[in-house]
């Protein structure tokens, strides 16, 4: 490069410096005019300024290159890279497929797009992108733990965990995957593997704050709460404004019944980001167990306009006690449902069976106890026809007390399955015939909605545990009366 370019390349960044982008881009124009060959150096610069953190230069310096070299990859590679730290997803992806028609096997920005669609939400377009990425090269660890995010957020949980595994055989110290993969081993009700995944994650980076959050998420389901508020701030400790630690630690202080501090980590939280995934409906919800009614009115209405536009705003439990709106209650159920028990069709559908003499009833209860669904419910067990009917329990949280030794001997088959997946209750159900499941705890405390999301039975009833709607395709009838639906 000669003296009279090296001058031309100090103006255009002292351009940048005071802010004048339109000089800036006016003297790389005059540059690239004199002589295409500096190019080259046009794109140095542009990469020099994106690794200093300074985006919008580089944005500007590769969109100016974009000009002349049209047919370059790299360029609109970059510039996607660019859009999406800024979180600018769609015109990330658009630049993705611009940089994807030119090179359309090109595994690093099949890589970015997939990671951009998991940003996005979109984890179908994800999974796509990532399978493709994952063909033309099994063996890069960064996409196949990418793929396990992806098959997560489809629910698909034992395959998002074998996609953990290859990348962590592919690279054994991948602490990402190894935090990440506590996700589905959760969802699978696979609690200590998920607890000792994110503790190996931990040994190889001790500083990682999503390590510690997904640890604390592990201890919350093993109930032992104190721990889980340690990890919490382990991660707040490592990423001051980590909000998710926030809303985790504020869960495990309401199991403690700390409320006022859990509704001060619910506020701090929002403070940070105020789209977290029914965090109003916590919050709101706790108010109402210390009765603190300031602004719950205006409270109250902007939680119902929220589920009037469709978004996770509120858990259909927490809305009960605060609306007595039919159609509200519907929309908040369907919403919860949609993206937290969406139908899964992993089982494929249930095949016809030969006919029996008895009908299978299986009651599906957390509360199998002294409950008041125990105490309700037991004189039902005990006259059903025997002749005409077989009945199941499967009980979702073991106890030892009274009522559970009476149920015990009332039940045909008492099947405890507290330890058991989602999906391997549901296929235990399947292969016992069961005819007409009956989910006796619906939202409630220690529910397993997922069961019924997989098809447990032909037949599938929302009863008594959780008095309202459901709101799910897959649950064919509530069983009721005036007083409970008008």
């Amino acid at each position: 490069m000669d003296h009279q370019m090296q001058l031309s390349f100090q103006k255009v960044m002292q351009a940048f410096e005071r802010g004048n982008f339109n000089e800036a881009e006016s003297i790389l124009d005059k540059i690239l005019q004199a002589d295409f060959n500096n190019a080259g150096a046009v794109f140095k610069l542009a990469i020099s300024y994106a690794n200093a953190n300074r985006l919008s230069e580089a944005l500007a310096s590769f969109n100016l290159l974009a000009v002349y070299q049209k047919d370059d990859a790299k360029i609109y590679y970059n510039v996607g890279l660019i859009h999406s730290m800024q979180g600018d997803h769609q015109l990330a992806l658009e630049n993705y497929d611009l940089a994807l028609k030119i090179n359309p096997d090109d595994v690093d920005i099949l890589i970015n797009k997939g990671s951009t669609c998991i940003d996005a939400k979109n984890y179908v377009l994800a999974l796509q992108v990532l399978e493709y990425a994952t063909q033309l090269r099994p063996d890069i660890a960064e996409a196949w733990s990418n793929k396990g995010i992806a098959l997560n957020n489809l629910n698909l949980y034992q395959e998002s965990l074998n996609a953990y595994n290859e990348a962590i055989r592919l690279n054994p110290r991948y602490h990402e995957a190894w935090s990440n993969k506590s996700a589905p081993l959760i969802k699978l009700n696979r609690i200590k593997e998920s607890l000792e995944a994110c503790e190996i994650a931990l040994s190889i980076k001790p500083n990682y704050p999503d390590g510690w959050l997904n640890k604390g998420a592990a201890l919350h389901q093993l109930k032992r709460y104190e721990e889980a508020i340690t990890c919490f701030d382990r991660g707040l400790l490592y990423k001051t404004e980590f909000y998710l630690a926030l809303s985790n630690k504020a869960n495990s202080l309401d199991e403690l019944k700390r409320f006022e501090e859990s509704i001060a980590c619910y506020e701090q939280a929002i403070s940070l980001n105020p789209n977290i995934d029914w965090i109003y409906g916590d919050l709101l919800h706790m108010k109402m167990k210390i009765f603190s009614l300031k602004n719950i009115k205006k409270e109250i209405e902007v939680i119902k306009a929220a589920i009037l536009s469709n978004r996770k705003v509120i858990a259909p439990f927490e809305l009960l006690s605060l609306v007595d709106d039919p159609f509200l209650q519907k929309r908040a159920s369907e919403i919860f449902v949609k993206w937290s028990y969406p139908r899964n069709t992993s089982l494929g559908l249930i095949a016809k069976h030969a006919w029996k003499e008895k009908i299978h009833i299986a009651y599906f209860s957390a509360d199998f106890k002294n409950h008041p669904v125990a105490l309700l419910t037991a004189q039902l067990y005990e006259i059903h026809d025997r002749s005409q009917f077989e009945i199941y329990a499967f009980s979702l949280v073991k106890a030892t007390d009274e009522m559970r030794n009476r149920l015990l001997g009332i039940f045909d088959h008492f099947i405890d399955v507290e330890n058991q997946s989602d999906i391997e209750i549901a296929r235990l159900a399947r292969a016992l015939d069961i005819d007409i499941a009956v989910d006796l705890t619906g939202f409630t405390q220690d529910s397993r909605t997922g069961i019924f999301a997989y098809r447990a039975a032909p037949i599938q009833v929302n009863w008594l545990g959780y008095p309202g709607t459901m709101g799910a395709d897959y649950m064919d009838y509530i069983i009721a009366d005036k007083t409970l639906i008008l």
